[in-house]
């Protein structure tokens, strides 16, 4: 297996140091700058780190927009920042969402901006402490559509997703697929899930964390059925 090892020092390397093993198509993905869609599971806030690491890695960091939920637009600062920079809030269960996605990516084709579409499918962070009602409505949702229940990640909602590709698809050059995998995530002697680890916990430690093992699914738009 062909894998890349280093180590995160972004933003935050006074406090703490990731050790990353990144494998898959990591070649291809940093040979290059892209407008991509970029899926991924969600389990941690460290996953906006990792998102803007693979972006550095790229030259692309400036280019990214995420969907984010609407809550998220009430943080001072932040929230007004990621409006004007293109990023798109939704609601969840909210019918309306699919037009508010489609008029953000009209409004990206219209301005020519350069794009990394961050969305994280699942809608909200697989949490198995305090997140259960998610993760039961997803197993439900599987049962109900004849379905194998997922055990770490929760099924996606593909509206958001399915838009952004059809909007974008003249402009859209692949879809990045992240995999991202955190360790201590599982006590073996209540056999019982554990929570990822958060950025307010990292931002506790001062020792080296285990490695985060992550993966890179790169697809051309041209390899998609649309």
């Amino acid at each position: 297996m062909n894998v890349k090892k280093f180590d995160i020092k972004y933003i935050f390397d006074s406090y703490f140091i990731y050790l990353i093993y990144v494998h898959g198509d990591y070649e291809k993905i940093f040979k290059k700058k892209e407008n991509v869609l970029y899926i991924s599971n969600h389990q941690s806030s460290v996953d906006w780190i990792i998102t803007n690491m693979l972006a550095v890695h790229q030259g692309s960091l400036g280019h990214i927009r995420y969907v984010l939920k609407s809550d998220l637009k009430w943080i001072p600062f932040y929230g007004f920042y990621f409006q004007q920079h293109g990023c798109i809030y939704v609601r969840r269960n909210d019918k309306g969402d699919i037009d508010r996605v489609e008029k953000g990516m009209r409004q990206i084709e219209y301005n020519g901006l350069p794009v990394w579409l961050v969305i994280f499918p699942e809608g909200t962070r697989f949490n198995p402490i305090n997140n259960q009602d998610a993760i039961q409505r997803s197993r439900l949702f599987a049962q109900e559509k004849g379905l194998v229940p997922f055990d770490y990640v929760l099924y996606p909602r593909t509206g958001a997703t399915v838009a952004a590709i059809k909007a974008l698809k003249h402009k859209l050059d692949a879809v990045y697929d992240i995999t991202i995998m955190y360790n201590q995530t599982y006590d073996h002697q209540q056999q019982i899930r554990l929570n990822a680890p958060s950025m307010a916990g990292k931002l506790t430690i001062i020792y080296r964390d285990p490695p985060i093992p992550i993966s890179i699914l790169g697809l051309k738009l041209t390899e998609l059925e649309l």
